[in-house]
């Protein structure tokens, strides 16, 4: 996967667990509109190859309002599942690009 960075384990309590994704973050309305979703919902698209993965993301540390706009190059690490046919990141880190 060309938008997953690896995974990091713990070796100390402060470590973060779980997968570091790179990709654009939206708004899964303002951006992507899904109409079906009643919340504006925070999306990271990462690059698979020849197609574009949605990861719907739960527990998003503090970041601008995503309505309307698309932040490139976003770095978020958190546990990925897969619900309803959609996968999720659960996540726990939040890099957003150098201005």
């Amino acid at each position: 996967m060309a938008g997953l960075l690896g995974q990091t384990h713990a070796s100390d309590k402060d470590a973060v667990v779980g997968t570091t994704l790179t990709g654009t973050l939206v708004c899964v309305q303002c951006q992507l509109h899904q109409h079906s979703s009643k919340a504006h919902q925070d999306v990271l698209l990462v690059n698979d190859g020849n197609k574009e993965v949605e990861y719907y993301v739960a527990c998003l540390p503090k970041h601008p309002n995503l309505c309307h706009q698309r932040l490139q190059n976003v770095k978020v690490t958190g546990i990925v599942e897969e619900k309803d046919g959609k996968k999720w990141l659960t996540a726990s880190k939040l890099e957003l690009p150098a201005k």
